[in-house]
């Protein structure tokens, strides 16, 4: 298993494990428009018969002059999770953030995701806010998680 950027050749299969994940729609276009971003994090995880599952964030101005990162959706095949392989990506996301140096990241969840909610939760995102109906089919709210980073002054 391996960690590799995400192409243009993956959308089909990202449109697919974010259907089969439970995840909101994202267009083909919202994946490829992504890709086109050099700064943005666009993992996917292989496993032995293909791309198993992704990750895709962007850094955002923060509340200082320091960045922020939004993490924009993560999503793993059914038959491939509870392998750590959400982990393997969550780690691609905090080194993302760790190397460009981000002050804050942030993510919303579905507030019935208590899966993600505790992978989330693991990796030091607190909740701090709810968005009221945010999610559709079906309506439900999101949960609103940051996590800080504490970067050493060198």
């Amino acid at each position: 298993m391996l960690l590799r950027e995400l192409r243009a050749s993956d959308v089909e299969q990202l449109v697919s494990i974010a259907a089969e994940s439970g995840l909101s729609y994202w267009p083909p276009d919202g994946f490829i428009s992504h890709f086109a971003d050099t700064s943005a994090l666009s993992k996917g995880i292989i496993a032995e018969s293909g791309l198993a599952g992704f990750i895709v964030a962007r850094l955002i101005p923060g509340e200082t002059e320091a960045l922020d990162a939004e993490l924009l959706n993560i999503g793993v095949y059914p038959k491939f999770q509870g392998r750590g392989y959400g982990g393997l990506l969550m780690n691609a996301f905090i080194d993302f953030c760790t190397l460009s140096k981000v002050r804050k990241a942030w993510l919303e969840v579905r507030d019935s995701n208590q899966r993600a909610r505790s992978l989330y939760s693991r990796f030091g995102f607190q909740e701090i806010g709810r968005r009221r109906g945010f999610y559709t089919d079906p309506t439900e709210d999101a949960v609103l998680m940051c996590l800080t980073f504490d970067h050493d002054e060198d």
